[in-house]
This record gives structure tokens, sequence and C-alpha cells, in this order.
């Protein structure tokens, strides 16, 4: 893999894993802060790895298979997957913290990569425990 695509998914995954988001509810300002954390987020990577974000864009797709944008959403997916399934916190929270802003899309996306819904993969997660206390208690 080139090391710049390399470098590039490291840095997204740092910026997401440890991105903090100041949202002030009263407001649209959260949503606007994600939008413009996204956009300046790949244009820091582009000047990170020393490339345009039309080079970075074409090389990341020709390595990974995808554009670092696309790459970027597959991520917070997977982010917000390991938050439901490991976690009680709210669905709101979760976006916060992977910097999501628009629920119903976030909702929707999710069902799609994964074929449940956000409630669906908590309960499954709340089954498989129950299951496992169950099983240890039985023996």
């Amino acid at each position: 893999m080139d090391r710049r695509v390399d470098t590039a998914i490291r840095f997204l995954s740092h910026a997401i894993t440890h991105r903090s988001i100041i949202a002030d509810e009263s407001s649209n300002k959260h949503n606007e802060i994600v939008e413009m954390k996204d956009s300046l987020l790949l244009n820091t990577l582009a000047r990170a790895v020393n490339l345009s974000q039309s080079r970075l864009r074409a090389l990341f797709k020709s390595e990974i298979g995808m554009t670092p944008a696309r790459y970027l959403k597959h991520f917070k997916l997977e982010e917000a997957k390991k938050l439901v399934e490991n976690s009680n916190i709210s669905i709101g929270e979760i976006m916060l913290r992977i910097g999501v802003n628009d629920e119903s899309h976030f909702r929707r996306d999710f069902k799609k990569t994964y074929g449940v819904t956000l409630t669906e993969c908590r309960n499954l997660r709340y089954k498989k425990h129950k299951e496992e206390y169950q099983n240890q208690n039985s023996r």
C-alpha cells in the first residue's frame, strides 16, 4: 500500500476516534461544525500527505476502493456500531462522538450497512449477554 494512503487512513482513524465536537444544542451550530470539520479534515489530510485533494482521492480510490470521504463515512459507522454494542449511551451522544449531524441519514446508512437498525443492534447485544449469563448459571 502506498505510504501516503496508509498515513491518510491512520490520520482519519485518529481524527474520528479522538475528535471532540463542541455542540450548542440550542442552535444549529453543531450541524455547521460537523460539516465544516469533515471538509476541513479532508483538506488537512491532503496537505498532511502532500497531495492535492483530487490526487489523494484518486490514489485512495485505487488503493482502498473508495474515496477518502466514503472511507470517513464507513469508519464513522464502524465506530458507531462499536459504541452501540458496547455502551448504553444515547444515539444522540453517539452521533456527537463520531461527528454526524443528520439523524435520519445516520439511521438509514446504519441499517443499509449492517442490515439492522441501531435499536436492533443494541437489542442483539443484550440478547447475547443474557444468553451468555444464562449459560454460565445453568452449569
